[in-house]
């Protein structure tokens, strides 16, 4: 179901700074509520510099699916040495699909 067809509904997006307790396990710290009609690519900017600003430029590994990326991002991203994890969009699947097989066979 796309967001993009209901902006009338509240989008919520979690950041995730991650606390990890005595027992392993994870808690987000924040959160931001975008409006419903916002693509996920707009709202990395935002979600990294917050999570700056409240916490410092800690050596963080920041995980976003493929639909936050955009080169902007990318830039973003890279301009500081920010290191990422992403999905590969899907429009460029078919161009690692060779060398993914390939790889299945090793």
């Amino acid at each position: 179901m796309d967001r993009a067809n209901f902006p009338h509904k509240p989008l919520l997006i979690e950041r995730f700074d991650l606390i990890e307790n005595n027992d392993g396990i994870g808690y987000a710290r924040s959160y931001e509520i975008f409006a419903g009609n916002t693509h996920d690519s707009k709202t990395v900017e935002t979600m990294i510099n917050t999570i700056e600003k409240l916490y410092g430029k800690a050596d963080r590994i920041w995980i976003m699916d493929r639909g936050m990326l955009s080169p902007e991002n990318l830039q973003f991203l890279r301009q500081e040495q920010r290191r990422y994890i992403s999905g590969t969009p899907k429009s460029q699947l078919k161009h690692f699909e060779t060398e993914l097989q390939q790889a299945e066979k090793c």
